[in-house]
């Protein structure tokens, strides 16, 4: 007689059902993009996968928020010597869209903009704040775009970057 698996009563956060099913749309969408963006996405696809594949469902529960969830999957990635992914604090020097390459602290990561807004809004506004949104950092190359998590980061801009280009 076949035993029938029983489905774990354990189930991931809210906030990892949500992380994990904004990566899975942006695999979805991929085929509208080059091949080369398509190669980007699913790679840093894999690699968020596979970190949190490795962090236990229990442990999974138990994560609330953005930060908590990076230190999760940043102790996989250290334990497997991959790349890690940003957290709240970190300096990352960045070129995006019409900015100049420029270093900015990552100041709030949120899993919706709504709460990055309440805190940052009024600074947003005055342009000492920008806001990002981590998936969209699945279409560039794994060596930047593997070190985001499909949240909404809100940045500081902090000096012009030693780096020319």
């Amino acid at each position: 007689m076949k035993e029938i698996e029983k489905e774990s009563p354990v189930k991931p956060s809210n906030l990892v059902r949500k992380v994990k099913a904004s990566v899975q749309e942006k695999l979805r969408l991929a085929d509208q993009y080059s091949h080369e963006i398509q190669a980007n996405i699913k790679t840093n696809a894999e690699h968020f996968f596979h970190c949190l594949e490795m962090i236990p469902l229990e442990k999974q529960a138990e994560i609330k928020t953005s930060q908590e969830l990076i230190e999760a999957l940043n102790k996989v990635a250290r334990e497997e010597n991959k790349p890690l992914f940003f957290r709240q604090g970190e300096t990352i020097d960045l070129k995006i869209a019409f900015y100049p390459q420029r270093v900015f602290k990552i100041v709030g990561i949120f899993s919706n903009v709504k709460e990055g807004w309440h805190l940052f809004g009024e600074t947003f506004m005055e342009g000492k704040i920008i806001h990002l949104s981590g998936t969209n950092f699945f279409d560039n190359e794994p060596t930047v775009g593997s070190r985001f998590i499909p949240c909404e980061y809100f940045l500081e801009y902090t000096t012009a970057s030693n780096r020319s280009g």
